[in-house]
């Protein structure tokens, strides 16, 4: 259930911080599990929004609704900043357009949560745009996008389980039109308020907006999940401009990185654009149960094996098969052109 937030003196516009009135009227509604609706226009907030149980935020679904932070050096998150155990249960997050604010659970009591059809923008923040662990989420439909000068990683898990990660754009809207087989409307949408909001000066957005270190990371203990008709654009430069140093020494990462997983499934996404070195890769490593299938690699190679820094020292029941893989693939002196070793893997039906 929502409440509108209009009626709790929170008024888009007013170039006012709304962070305090924002968190006491969530703390508030809390007790009877309410959420908020957000008419269109412009929220200025300057510190963290934390959610309860049934803490909705739901922005406008035709006009557009952004939360802007414009604190200098730091990014402002909405979910959980109490603690590891905090309870939080039935939460949606939709339609906001976040303009330097990022989304961030962490803890093993949060369950039940959505994350769709919001934009995430101008992440001053080099870490995680999207951050959730420990249980169940969806997060789909999403509009993720650094520039060049808010260069970062996209989407971080961390033990998460019967997650998806599903019909999410990353990168550089230039190359929309060719992800309409990937992506809904709702997304679409999505990208056309964004569009709209920078050609009327209410954003502020540059060109190449494909500055990521790694698109998706799952860095340890992701089950029964799956990574399904994302559309990831980033771009070829080894090396990402760091606004502390002004100079290019941010190096690249995995455009999918997955570890120590079980019973994973990626298929019919589409990757591109990341440097033709073994930072372009999809890699998979110390796990077991890998489907890899249906996806287009362009430009992008696979990279999948067991390391022995790890306590799970195989790559069991990995299946690798109907992908796409167009130009470049990197090559290394153990395995050409592929790159798959480990105990346990099958691979058929590649066309590269």
């Amino acid at each position: 259930a929502l409440a509108c937030s209009i009626e709790y003196g929170i008024i888009p516009g007013t170039n006012n911080d709304l962070s305090e009135v924002i968190n006491t009227t969530l703390l508030m509604l809390s007790a009877d599990s309410l959420g908020l609706y957000f008419p269109a226009g412009d929220y200025r907030v300057s510190d963290n929004i934390q959610l309860y149980t049934g803490s909705h935020m739901i922005g406008s679904s035709i006009g557009t609704t952004i939360f802007r932070s414009e604190v200098v050096g730091w990014t402002p998150n909405i979910g959980d900043n109490l603690n590891w155990s905090n309870v939080i249960n039935d939460i949606i997050i939709r339609n906001l357009v976040l303009d330097n604010i990022i989304i961030h659970f962490y803890g093993g009591y949060k369950t039940n949560i959505i994350i769709e059809y919001n934009a995430i923008i101008n992440t001053d923040d080099i870490g995680y745009q999207i951050h959730i662990s420990h249980t169940p989420f969806i997060v789909h439909g999403n509009l993720l996008m650094r520039g060049p000068y808010h260069p970062g990683s996209g989407m971080g898990l961390y033990m998460n389980n019967n997650t998806i990660i599903s019909g999410n754009y990353v990168g550089d809207i230039l190359m929309i039109s060719k992800a309409f087989n990937y992506i809904d409307e709702s997304t679409q949408l999505l990208a056309d308020k964004v569009k709209s909001a920078s050609e009327n000066d209410r954003l502020l957005i540059n060109s190449n907006q494909g500055n990521y270190i790694t698109a998706i990371t799952s860095s340890d203990g992701l089950t029964d999940s799956k990574i399904h008709m994302n559309f990831i654009v980033g771009n070829k430069l080894e090396t990402l401009y760091n606004n502390s140093t002004e100079l290019f020494d941010i190096y690249r990462d995995h455009v999918i990185y997955c570890n120590g997983y079980k019973r994973l499934e990626v298929s019919q996404n589409y990757l591109y654009g990341w440097p033709k070195d073994a930072h372009g890769q999809a890699k998979f490593r110390n796990a077991t149960g890998l489907y890899f299938a249906a996806n287009y690699l362009d430009s992008v190679s696979f990279h999948a094996r067991p390391y022995n820094n790890h306590s799970i020292l195989s790559m069991n029941e990995t299946f690798i098969f109907n992908n796409y893989i167009k130009g470049h693939v990197w090559k290394n002196n153990l395995n050409p052109c592929y790159n798959v070793c480990g105990k346990g893997i099958q691979k058929e039906k590649v066309t590269l």
